[in-house]
């Protein structure tokens, strides 16, 4: 079978797939079932024998087994705690705390709940989300008690609580001010608590060099740790519509991935290749591998693997293909997070859309700085069309505050990367070298500051509507013509 043919019947099965996570809790499943099952059959005995018509009966397929894996997912998560009552709970942190400014917060996977002396039975594992007092000091592993009230999801204003968690497996929200730690280190796996522990004593370290705002920035662009961001330069950097650099991305990684190569005009090819491959494994080690880290370093290996075989990446299957694995672990990811979307669409605009551009300014002499913009903006078309119609909000500002900032983040970020693995080693100068890294972040900050002083640099868009998906559709099309056209340019000379 042709290599294309095996990749179309992959494809078909993977975007019916992701179609059936997506629509899952629009339709009505009893009723769209016996549709899909008579479409199947008809399209079995009438167009079976037609091979560009097999797309459609593999893609009912996969929208068949989306929706099944989508609604057992609803029923395992589907646990029904006690709300709102004195709950007795013994459960253990399922990962670090995460830092912010209103408190520490943290996921608890339940092991023991009781209601005024009796046990409460759950028909699964329960998760809640928890607010814990500013004196918290724990980690991954621990397992503590303590004795709360339960209170349903949150919904205000735009924000869905219950599709947020949902897809972090959280049922309920609780906040605290006593527990009691019953053991540390007591669940959870070895090698995931070792790399916590790893993270926070580069935290320690860090902090301990640049203890202001231009540390905590660092450590955001590098691990995501954004939630002791000032809530001014949150505010800044939202405004400007750049609040994706200090969170937990692909859109990082992919900055970690791409940017060795451009060494490759000094080093052998394959060396540059091989240092990318080596800092994306550090980068997803010392983020904690998140979803969002792991789906981007899935697509980085592959990139890299076909660039040193000397291969081109097929782009569109592998984000189908690496979309579907992380959907199959939670269906959910599909339609409620926007990570998850995001991530996807950032890396298609810096892999695909990013290089066009540069061949569209290729007049223009300006090196790596044309890299970087074209880059930027790649991404930028990629996920303006999402960020349109599910945030509604645009920042007229983004692309010259991109221009403008997107320069030190490659810098920052590979630079402090190195510099934060070899300050591990015991008694190393490198250590105060990263104090180094204090201007051009204090640089980034300022220019941020000013950027976002500009009246009416943002506005708010109507979320919804025809317009993101007509805008969408204009980019894709557009990319997809111009690749038919670089097909064409050989048999035209």
């Amino acid at each position: 079978m042709p290599l294309s043919s095996r990749l179309g019947i992959i494809s078909s099965i993977c975007v019916g797939f992701l179609g059936g996570c997506l629509l899952a809790e629009a339709v009505p499943w009893l009723k769209l079932l016996p549709v899909l099952l008579i479409g199947f059959a008809a399209c079995l005995v009438l167009i079976w024998p037609k091979p560009g018509a097999r797309v459609s009966i593999l893609a009912i397929i996969g929208v068949i087994l989306g929706m099944l894996a989508w609604h057992h997912s609803l029923k395992v998560w589907n646990v029904s705690p006690p709300i709102g009552r004195d709950i007795a709970i013994v459960g253990w942190l399922e990962g670090p705390l995460q830092l912010r400014q209103q408190g520490p917060r943290g996921i608890i996977t339940v092991l023991e709940m009781h209601d005024g002396g009796s046990t409460v039975h759950l028909t699964g594992t329960a998760h809640i989300v928890v607010d814990f007092p500013d004196n918290a000091h724990l980690n991954y592993g621990d397992e503590l008690s303590f004795t709360t009230k339960l209170h349903y999801l949150p919904k205000f204003g735009s924000f869905d609580g219950v599709r947020y968690w949902r897809a972090k497996g959280v049922q309920a929200t609780a906040a605290i001010k006593e527990f009691k730690l019953e053991k540390q280190h007591a669940r959870g796996l070895k090698i995931a608590a070792w790399i916590f522990d790893l993270k926070a004593l580069i935290r320690a370290r860090v902090l301990s060099i640049l203890p202001g705002t231009e540390g905590v920035l660092l450590l955001g662009l590098l691990f995501g740790d954004q939630g002791q961001l000032p809530r001014v330069v949150a505010n800044q950097f939202r405004i400007l519509g750049i609040s994706h650099l200090t969170a937990v991305s692909g859109y990082n990684l992919t900055i970690i991935a791409l940017w060795p190569l451009a060494l490759a005009g000094l080093i052998p090819k394959k060396g540059a290749i091989l240092v990318a491959a080596m800092l994306v494994g550090v980068f997803v080690i010392f983020t904690g591998a998140p979803s969002s880290i792991v789906r981007a370093a899935i697509m980085a290996f592959v990139v890299l693997f076909g660039k040193y075989l000397g291969r081109p990446p097929h782009t569109l299957f592998l984000i189908t293909i690496t979309a579907t694995v992380m959907a199959i672990a939670n269906p959910f990811v599909v339609k409620d997070d926007a990570g998850f979307a995001l991530s996807f669409l950032a890396f298609f605009g810096l892999v695909e859309l990013g290089p066009l551009i540069a061949k569209g300014l290729g007049k223009i002499k300006l090196g790596a700085l044309r890299t970087i913009f074209s880059e930027t903006l790649g991404a930028q078309l990629a996920t303006l069309p999402y960020l349109l119609g599910v945030f509604g909000q645009f920042a007229y500002s983004a692309p010259l505050a991109n221009a403008l900032i997107l320069p030190l983040i490659p810098l920052i970020m590979l630079v402090g990367l190195s510099l934060v693995i070899l300050a591990l080693v015991p008694a190393t100068p490198f250590l105060k070298l990263l104090g180094l890294l204090y201007f051009p972040l204090h640089g980034m900050l300022w220019i941020i500051d000013k950027a976002s002083g500009i009246p009416h640099i943002s506005s708010t868009w109507p979320k919804g509507g025809y317009f993101p998906w007509y805008l969408g559709l204009v980019i894709f099309g557009w990319w997809v013509w111009v690749k038919r056209q670089k097909k064409k340019a050989p048999h035209n000379r």
